[in-house]
């Protein structure tokens, strides 16, 4: 341990025999008066300091100067004759052991050892404690942001556009003390929010300009974090505190990653919404085009029998002008007649794919809810039965 430790030795004659057995331990600066010792030796402060004086008052005078010069360390007292009301008081003034001038050089060393030892292990302990102390600090910070983000997850849930989720991670980034502006890139609209909810045109072009920047880009107090389709531009980034300056980078960065996540749920339900009102004005319009074909194949099947009555008729009427035996006026008229019969069937055939029709274009227009929203299952359920 030579050499480790410095030890200031105050006497006016100091013992020999002590001096010799605390230089083999320790490094030792011997003084008269307190004022003759430098205040540090080698940039180091004393460890120990042994007060040998003559008197109780001038034990007091010196133990007082030890203290005030060089406090915190450890003080011993030589002194012959203390009773108990002067150790009392020394212990009072700070001194950390008294001993009397013919204590043996070992003992004296021992003692000397122990008191580093103690000061040593006391400055360890204080040390773990700051260093325990600082991580429960951390820990209970920590803890309080991930509830903040944990909460923050559990809302957006039930966000149903862009203005509710910037409104929840408004009051999430508040939640850790920060002043921000927001954009959101969803598939259908750009939203640059600040925390009233308007937007402003220098942080919008900010946060647009360096949306590609990296996930993060510092300059000054201000930091812009990015994730896909969400950009932050925090204002008031704690520059003097590393430690909670990079707690708040991460932390942060989780929320961006539940807005992304939220966002790209918002899009997907707006684009299913677009596709089911797409698929309503399409049945819509199939319904009406259906409903038009039913119409002109019923006036057509109408006009057909006309025509093929009218026909007859005419030919009915012709046969007597026509100068025919009766042997082809009963072939013409047989002819006519199957003509007239196939017609018939073709009509009776027309009527049931007609009826078909009609219930389709009825189902078609029973597929529509009175909410105006599209009956998915009868949906389903009629595209299998008229595929099948």
């Amino acid at each position: 341990m030579s050499g480790q430790y410095l030890l200031y030795y105050l006497s006016s004659h100091p013992n020999e025999a002590w001096l010799t057995s605390l230089k083999q331990q320790f490094v030792v600066v011997v003084k008269a008066s307190v004022e003759s010792f430098p205040a540090t030796r080698d940039g180091k402060s004393p460890d120990l300091v042994i007060c040998e004086s003559e008197s109780v008052d001038s034990t007091y005078e010196n133990l007082k100067a030890c203290k005030q010069r060089f406090d915190p360390l450890d003080v011993i007292l030589v002194a012959d004759r203390l009773d108990l009301h002067d150790r009392l008081n020394m212990f009072t003034l700070g001194c950390e052991d008294c001993i009397e001038s013919d204590l043996h050089p070992e003992e004296l060393v021992a003692r000397a050892q122990k008191l580093v030892f103690n000061r040593v292990a006391n400055q360890q302990l204080k040390s773990q404690v700051e260093m325990a102390t600082e991580a429960a600090y951390q820990a209970m910070s920590s803890t309080s942001d991930l509830g903040v983000n944990i909460q923050f997850f559990l809302d957006s849930a039930d966000c149903q556009n862009f203005d509710e989720l910037g409104l929840r991670a408004f009051q999430s980034f508040q939640s850790y003390g920060l002043k921000c502006s927001l954009q959101f890139r969803g598939r259908y609209e750009t939203k640059n929010m600040e925390a009233n909810g308007m937007a402003k045109e220098m942080e919008s072009q900010i946060l647009s300009e360096l949306k590609s920047a990296g996930r993060y880009y510092d300059f000054g107090s201000r930091s812009v974090m990015n994730y896909n389709q969400v950009s932050i531009l925090v204002k008031n980034m704690p520059t003097s505190n590393p430690e909670r300056y990079g707690q708040i980078k991460d932390n942060v960065f989780s929320l961006l990653q539940g807005i992304d996540a939220r966002i790209k749920a918002l899009d997907n339900l707006k684009t299913i919404h677009r596709e089911q009102q797409m698929i309503i004005l399409l049945v819509a319009r199939i319904s009406s085009v259906l409903n038009d074909i039913d119409k002109s194949y019923m006036s057509v099947v109408r006009k057909s029998g006309e025509v093929v009555d009218d026909m007859a008729e005419a030919i009915q009427r012709m046969i007597n002008y026509m100068g025919l035996n009766e042997s082809q006026e009963q072939q013409l008229e047989k002819v006519i007649g199957e003509a007239i019969e196939q017609q018939q069937q073709l009509f009776g055939e027309g009527l049931k794919v007609d009826s078909n029709f009609s219930d389709l274009i009825s189902e078609l227009g029973g597929l529509m809810e009175s909410s105006g929203s599209l009956d998915s299952e009868r949906m389903i359920s009629l595209m299998h039965k008229y595929v099948e």
